[in-house]
């Protein structure tokens, strides 16, 4: 380890600096799991640390790296002297603890020189020669000559003449008068607290009253002091001092100083440290200051804290150099032998986004790729710094070789926000994983990256971005952040055209619905023709087929020459304006026989009603082509297609892990559901025919349609 020793502010003794090669330690772990413990033993050292970009602070170093040493603690205009209340003069001189009863105080500038100066005083203090605030005294009843006397003790008294001639000090009315007193504003128009019997005295009126008196040391020095009214009369004077750290016997008791010193009268306080005054604080960062008892007096022993060294020798800058123990991530590096300068260190192995892997691996020559830097600290038992970028992934961890991110580009400053290191996979294989841990039973630790995964692309494959794998408990992963990538939409299920079997056919086709059989021709002699039978299909035990085709039979129109025919439509059946009762028509019209409707859920409506025409008028011709009957054979509608089957639920199955590159596959989807069965089609109707219409007196024949 390294170490030092001081003693004192000005003999600071230069650290000796002691480095090894970490040490490799083999070992069988049972089990194979991801571990959180890390035992490392790495190189120690000595490196300076400074977190470049922070905020500036009075500590006289440029910590947000301008080429400025406290700038807004400095007043340039006053020539370069710190000049803020908290920095007054110097680093951490507060006013406020300047002057601790204080209610303000302030740096100001004083003959070129800073200097704290008292303000205001806290409520039950008052100043005092502007440069201390003396605690407010009790006053009541106090002998005077004049106000002065009690104005010394508390501002806001005064003296009165009472009767007889007794002069004694009386305090304001402002916060009440206590019994047996009374409010009197006097000549000089100040309200004092007035006894009501003209007399300082103990009565029955006053009860347990305070009144003021003066207790006299040993060397004739008076303090203000207190005694009580009680049954027996008025108690014994006590001081009402309270003793102060300055050289005198505030409390007038005989003693000096008593409580700021020891049994040996030597000032051994944090705030008065050999003398009144003199405190003894820590000058700058990582250093403890100690008031220790020395012969005759005390002294003040500034030491580095632990862990930390005076490198340049100066410890009132504070100690600037951290030792390095091996234990977790290594500190800002960069000044070994922290001579202040840059060292081309080699004690760990260094990556910078400028660097080469043709490099030496040094500070000044860091190599650029991490899992090249890892297999050469594999090779020298180094562990590997990381600077600030993004890096190519697929690293492999490799047992014994540590490995820490977050480095400034010049490796003297390590800072997880402001110099992120971020590993992305580079390769070809999309969502293979960016770094593994495989089989490391060694003491190892990876901290301070950012883990990128990347997209899977190939359907049903996972994305990983960190894989670890039999990794024992001595692995630690920390500060480690990992951002996942997306994984690829999952494989297609098998259409239908795969799942037919299921049904009990050979191919989609043999779900198709068959057409119906074409009606029969018409002839010249009126007779019955039937219409085309429905394509016949079932469906399991479910008849899906077509509606049978409309029949022809050249029906009675029940017409004759002079009556109205409901087969002629409208012709018939309209007044003298032309509206026509569609109602009557259809009521003495006569169909020929309907087509049916196809079978099935959803089955398509028969073709629409045909009516027969009737001939008039001597001539073989229809009497009346008016739409409001349908003389053309309709259509059958089309049956309802059947409805798909549900999706069949995702991940059916457990994902599997992909041992060889880290991936996990998506487990296959359930089955789809069995979809519903269409429907067959409506049958459609006969065209219309003609009937003769009894009592023409031409020759004409009745036709089918």
């Amino acid at each position: 380890m390294s170490s030092f020793a001081s003693t004192g502010p000005g003999a600071p003794v230069a650290p000796r600096l002691l480095r090894r090669r970490p040490l490799r330690a083999r070992r069988t772990v049972a089990g194979a799991c991801i571990g959180l413990a890390l035992s490392v033993v790495a190189l120690s050292g000595c490196y300076r640390e400074q977190v470049c970009g922070s905020e500036e602070v009075c500590d006289y170093a440029d910590n947000d790296c301008d080429g400025k040493v406290d700038e807004g603690f400095i007043d340039a205009e006053a020539g370069g002297v710190y000049l803020s209340d908290d920095d007054c003069g110097a680093c951490g001189v507060r006013c406020a603890d300047v002057f601790p009863t204080a209610e303000g105080s302030a740096c100001e500038l004083i003959d070129g020189a800073a200097q704290c100066v008292l303000t205001d005083c806290a409520p039950g203090f008052h100043p005092v020669g502007g440069q201390s605030c003396a605690p407010d005294q009790p006053v009541l009843c106090l002998p005077c000559n004049d106000d002065g006397d009690c104005a010394l003790r508390d501002p806001r008294s005064g003296c009165r003449t009472l009767r007889g001639g007794d002069k004694r000090c009386l305090p304001a009315c402002e916060e009440g008068c206590p019994d047996g007193f009374e409010c009197v504003t006097g000549a000089d128009d100040r309200a004092l607290c007035q006894p009501t019997s003209s007399v300082c005295a103990c009565s029955s009126e006053t009860g347990t009253l305070q009144l003021a008196c003066l207790v006299e040391a040993p060397d004739g020095a008076v303090c203000t002091g207190t005694q009580v009214c009680d049954a027996d009369g008025v108690g014994p004077c006590q001081s009402a001092v309270t003793e102060r750290c300055n050289g005198e016997d505030d409390d007038c008791d005989g003693k000096v100083d008593e409580g700021f010193v020891d049994d040996q009268g030597r000032y051994v306080g944090p705030l008065h440290c050999g003398a009144c005054g003199t405190p003894c604080v820590e000058p700058g960062p990582h250093t403890v200051a100690t008031c220790l008892a020395e012969g005759e007096g005390a002294r003040c022993d500034v030491r580095c804290e632990s862990g930390f060294a005076d490198a340049d020798g100066l410890l009132a800058n504070g100690c600037e150099c951290r030792i390095y123990d091996g234990q977790g991530p290594p500190p800002a590096n960069g000044d070994v032998d922290c001579d202040g300068k840059p060292d081309d260190d080699d004690a760990f192995v260094y990556v910078a986004t400028t660097g080469s892997d043709a490099n030496a691996g040094t500070i000044l020559q860091p190599m650029r790729t991490v899992q090249a830097a890892i297999d050469r600290g594999r090779a020298t038992g180094k562990d590997v710094l990381i600077a600030r970028g993004t890096y190519r992934g697929d690293v492999q961890v490799v047992a014994g070789v540590s490995v820490f991110g977050g480095y400034r580009p010049d490796f003297r400053a390590r800072d997880l926000g402001l110099y992120p290191v971020v590993l992305e996979r580079f390769a070809t294989v999309p969502g293979a994983p960016v770094l593994r841990c495989e089989g490391v039973e060694e003491p190892t630790r990876v901290d301070g990256l950012t883990v990128q995964g990347s997209d899977a692309a190939a359907p049903g494959r996972g994305s990983t971005a960190l894989y670890a794998d039999g990794c024992g408990p001595e692995v630690t992963f920390a500060s480690i952040t990992v951002v996942a990538g997306r994984g690829a939409d999952g494989r297609k299920g098998l259409g239908a055209g795969a799942r037919v079997g299921l049904v009990g056919v050979a191919s989609l086709s043999a779900l198709s619905g068959v057409d119906g059989g074409p009606g029969s021709v018409a002839a010249d002699a009126c007779g019955t023709l039937p219409g085309g039978e429905g394509g016949a299909m079932r469906c399991g035990d479910r008849s899906v087929s077509g509606g049978d085709g409309g029949a022809s039979e050249c029906s009675a129109v029940m017409c004759t020459v002079g009556r109205p025919c409901g087969n002629a439509g409208c012709s018939d059946f309209s007044d003298a304006s032309g509206v026509c009762d569609i109602g009557a028509v259809l009521g003495a019209a006569v169909p020929n026989p309907p087509a049916t409707p196809g079978d099935g859920i959803g089955a398509g409506a028969a073709g629409a009603l045909t009516y027969d025409a009737p001939t008039t008028r001597g001539r073989c011709s229809f009497c009346d082509d008016n739409p409001s009957l349908q003389r053309i054979g309709g259509r059958g509608a089309a049956g309802a297609a059947g409805e798909p089957g549900l999706g069949g639920g995702a991940c059916a199955e457990a994902p599997a892990l992909d041992a060889s590159d880290g991936r996990l596959e998506a487990g296959d989807g359930g089955d789809g559901g069995t979809g519903t069965n269409g429907a067959g089609g409506g049958g459609g109707t006969a065209g219309a025919g003609y009937a003769v219409i009894e009592g023409v007196a031409d020759s004409c024949d009745s036709r089918p349609g």
